[in-house]
């Protein structure tokens, strides 16, 4: 398993960053740093997410996934709560799903364009999975920077995967970690993060972003008990609502994916 960068560590980078700004009053952004940084926090890993699912001799559908901790069941106890491993095994029985992540807690877009992305691709996804950006929000990463990277993201994978899946950001401001004004900052930050991934749906005809700012991002602002122990990283039933999210995407990429593989045999096991 696999560690990464601290939560106090990533929220003391976006409070100097926003003080720095003058986005919001500097006086009470040094105090919520130090509030945000120094509270005691569970060390989280990575856990091994990657499996085979489904029926043994089903349509095989392979699913790679990218980009950071969303992906990577931080704060969780079972990789079998993480949202992608819940919305696999909802899927009909008649595929045989090996999912693949490749993510890693912390990771920013560039690192899932330079390293994750040239791995992903020789493993000829029928789905890729991709998730990324907050932590570049979070250490304020310009904008532009962001789309930039995740557009050639979305390119490499539209030219080896049957459909690309992108989660969008949600409001990284319901984070209960983190109080106002740094919320209202973080708030700001996500809707413009969220807009770089949904400008990949009109460039990519593979691509779909999936719309997380509002029922789910609602939900979390409302439940504070969606988050796990580090008040960060969702725990089971935040993943959950994750999972209810992409099902439907997850289920129609399936089928485009086992129809072009083998038409012939996905019409016999559809009828």
């Amino acid at each position: 398993m696999k560690s990464y960068p601290t939560v106090g560590r990533v929220l003391r980078g976006a409070v100097r960053a926003a003080a720095g700004a003058g986005a919001v009053g500097v006086g009470g952004l040094v105090a919520q740093g130090y509030y945000a940084g120094h509270r005691r926090l569970p060390h989280s890993q990575d856990l091994e997410c990657s499996g085979v699912f489904g029926h043994p001799d089903g349509a095989p559908v392979r699913i790679v996934a990218l980009g950071d901790s969303v992906l990577t069941g931080a704060g969780l106890r079972r990789p079998a709560d993480m949202w992608l491993r819940q919305a696999v095994h909802r899927l009909p029985y008649r595929y045989r799903v090996d999912l693949r992540v490749l993510a890693r807690g912390g990771a920013r877009v560039r690192e899932v364009r330079d390293r994750q992305l040239p791995a992903a691709m020789k493993m000829s996804p029928d789905i890729a999975v991709v998730s990324g950006g907050a932590n570049d929000l979070l250490r304020v990463v310009p904008a532009r920077l962001i789309q930039s990277r995740l557009a050639e993201v979305a390119e490499g994978l539209s030219g080896a995967a049957e459909r690309v899946i992108f989660m969008g950001i949600g409001d990284l401001g319901s984070i209960p970690r983190a109080p106002q004004p740094l919320a209202a900052f973080l708030t700001w930050r996500s809707r413009r993060g969220n807009r770089a991934h949904q400008r990949m749906e009109g460039v990519h005809p593979k691509v779909e972003t999936l719309s997380m700012w509002d029922g789910v991002s609602q939900a979390f602002r409302a439940d504070p008990g969606l988050f796990g122990p580090d008040l960060f990283h969702p725990n089971a039933d935040g993943h959950r609502l994750w999972a209810d999210a992409v099902y439907a995407p997850l289920l129609a990429a399936c089928r485009q994916a086992a129809a072009a593989r083998s038409p012939v045999r996905y019409r016999r096991r559809a009828g």
